[in-house]
C-alpha cells in the first residue's frame, strides 16, 4: 500500500485543482453530470429490461459530461470503446464509473469501482502510475501528443438518499478495480430527500460499461 492520496474537501481548493486540469472545469459542471446519470437511471420501471436503468444512466452522466466539457475545447476520447473526454491541452481526460459504498468520504478512505473493470481501465490506470513516478523523479515526459495521459475517474455512488461523487485519480489497479489513489477531489454531496423517486434499480446494480476491442 502505497502513501494515503491527497485529499480535498474544501470547494475552493477543489475549484482551483479542477482549472489547472483542463479549461471549464468545475463543481457544477461535475455535479450536472452526476445528477443526469441518477436522473437517467431511476427513470425506468418495473416493465424496462433490468440493465436498462444502469447503463442509460451510466449513458447520460458520460453524455451530459462531454457536451458540457466540448463547450471548453475538450474532445472526444473513445480508444477501445472507453469513453472519456480529453482536456485541449492533451493531457489528462476524465471517465465515468459506478463506485462502492466508500465513494465520496473523507481521507484515509478507498473507493473502489462497484463492478470489476476492463482492459481499458487497466492500462489507464497504469499509465496514471507512471505519470505518478516520472512526476515524483521530476522527470517531464515528452510533449504531449496524446499518448500519455492521465485518466481521472468520476466515481458516482447511491447510499441511501444521498449520491455521493469524487473526481479521483487513481494508480494501482489490482483485482479488476482501483486500489489506490494519488488524488481524490470530494464533490458537494446530493440529498434526494426533497426528490420525487422512481421505482428501479437496486442500489447495488451497476451502471458503468468498460469495453474492450477484441483482436480480429
Amino acid at each position: 500500500m502505497g502513501d494515503a492520496a491527497r485529499t480535498l474537501l474544501n470547494p475552493e481548493e477543489i475549484e482551483e485543482r479542477l482549472s489547472s486540469i483542463g479549461r471549464g472545469l468545475s463543481i457544477p459542471l461535475l455535479l450536472d453530470a452526476v445528477r443526469a446519470c441518477h436522473a437517467a437511471r431511476e427513470n425506468t420501471t418495473k416493465f424496462h429490461p433490468r440493465l436498462h436503468g444502469p447503463f442509460n444512466g451510466h449513458a447520460e452522466g458520460v453524455a451530459t459530461l462531454r457536451a458540457s466539457l466540448s463547450e471548453h475545447g475538450w474532445t472526444l476520447l473513445d480508444v477501445g470503446n472507453y469513453a472519456r473526454s480529453l482536456n485541449p491541452t492533451k493531457t489528462d481526460a476524465i471517465a465515468v464509473a459506478s463506485g462502492d459504498e466508500w465513494t465520496g468520504l473523507g481521507p484515509d478512505i478507498v473507493p473502489r469501482t462497484r463492478s470489476p473493470k476492463g482492459k481499458m481501465t487497466e492500462s489507464a490506470i497504469e499509465m496514471n502510475g507512471q505519470l505518478t513516478f516520472l512526476a515524483e523523479l521530476k522527470i517531464t515526459p515528452a510533449v504531449a501528443d496524446g499518448s500519455r495521459i492521465r485518466t481521472w475517474i468520476l466515481l458516482i455512488g447511491v447510499m441511501g438518499s444521498e449520491v455521493r461523487s469524487e473526481l479521483s485519480l487513481p494508480t494501482r489497479f489490482e483485482g479488476q478495480v482501483p486500489t489506490e489513489y494519488v488524488e481524490r477531489l470530494i464533490l458537494p454531496i446530493i440529498d434526494l430527500d426533497d426528490q420525487d423517486r422512481h421505482e428501479g434499480p437496486s442500489e447495488g446494480e451497476d451502471f458503468d460499461v468498460d469495453i474492450s476491442r477484441r483482436s480480429a
